[in-house]
């Protein structure tokens, strides 16, 4: 009888620990299950290296072309009934639209139409473009003037400026940033230029600085983290600029999270948005109502202009702000998709 207990007992503690070792190997298996579905999910978010442009690859995306002919569309017409005509004296294929009778070569309506320069030189640039390499160490990289590295640096932001258009919604941050209005220049072939100010020769004082006439720069920045910028006004930007600038841009319905600035009381009204009106950058409503993000967009736009460019005329601003919000926007993209989105 005895025997039979210490049997029985001996047999219920090795299926006791025959049915914990299943339970760990289980949960084992689903911690690893579990790791695994994590670790696609974080491959899935991670951008695959993007590796050089060759410079083949470097036209086949200015010039807007697949491999397969018949998706080759006109930049003119913008229809598929197109066939290859030739070369150019610069030996790049020649193509007619058969629609509306037209000839182009694969860089027709890029930054590199009726340029002189090689395609390894402007794919060299494109590089620097990326990185905002100031215009003496393009130059010097490249082996071109500055003159023409900066008349290759507007082709390429005037390209960018399209990219300013699309709607903001959800939560949208606006703030307004100063910067020193400025002439930078040669203004020597001009020969009725007038500053309307004294030329400032030497380094200016900080009550100088603080005085002097300034530009306002409206940087916005929503939860999914599409911004823009725009040159507002000298000074406080009023009502109607603002409405010209964000009438196209921001959605019905949405969350204005805004500066202390009294014109943006009837732009909420007329865009039927609600409004958080913040006394300052730090300031938090609600635990989610903010303009720290809109702010450090802006914060980075001004430090960026006054100490790698060391400044930007006022007249070429909206360029550059095409430009920050090309960088902002494309973080997370590759070499080969930054550039399809310059075109």
């Amino acid at each position: 009888m005895d025997k039979d207990l210490d049997a029985f007992f001996e047999e219920v503690i090795r299926l006791k620990r025959e049915l914990d070792a299943k339970e760990k190997l289980d949960c084992k298996e689903k911690q690893e299950g579990k790791e695994k579905q994590d670790n696609n999910e974080k491959q899935d978010l991670i951008l695959p290296e993007d590796k050089q442009l060759t410079e083949e690859e470097f036209l086949a995306v200015m010039s807007n072309h697949c491999k397969d002919e018949k998706k080759r569309t006109c930049p003119y017409c913008k229809k598929h009934n197109v066939v290859k005509y030739g070369f150019t004296k610069s030996k790049k294929q020649r193509y007619k639209c058969k629609d509306c009778i037209k000839y182009y070569c694969i860089t027709t309506n890029t930054p590199m139409y009726y340029s002189k320069k090689t395609t390894k030189e402007w794919f060299g640039y494109y590089k620097l473009i990326c990185t905002m390499a100031p215009l003496r160490k393009s130059a010097k990289d490249l082996g071109i003037s500055v003159g023409t590295a900066f008349q290759w640096r507007h082709k390429i932001l005037n390209a960018m400026i399209p990219m300013l258009e699309g709607k903001k919604e959800g939560t949208i941050e606006i703030d307004e940033v100063l910067i020193p209005e400025s002439f930078k220049g040669n203004h020597s072939k001009n020969l009725s230029f007038q500053m309307g100010r004294p030329a400032v020769k030497r380094k200016r004082t900080a009550s100088q600085y603080i005085f002097s006439s300034k530009v306002s720069i409206l940087c916005c920045k929503d939860r999914q983290e599409n911004v823009f910028a725009r040159t507002g006004f000298r000074g406080k930007i009023p009502y109607s600029r603002l409405y010209s600038l964000l009438a196209d841009k921001v959605s019905e319905k949405s969350v204005l999270c805004t500066t202390n600035n009294r014109g943006y009381i009837p732009l909420a009204k007329r865009l039927n948005c609600k409004l958080y009106k913040l006394r300052g950058r730090s300031e938090v409503v609600g635990g989610k109502y903010h303009i720290k993000n809109a702010g450090a967009f802006g914060k980075g736009i001004v430090n960026t202009i006054n100490h790698k460019f060391k400044g930007v005329a006022t007249k070429y601003l909206n360029f550059y702000l095409s430009w920050f919000h090309w960088q902002e926007s494309s973080k997370r993209k590759t070499n080969s998709k930054k550039l399809e989105d310059i075109l």
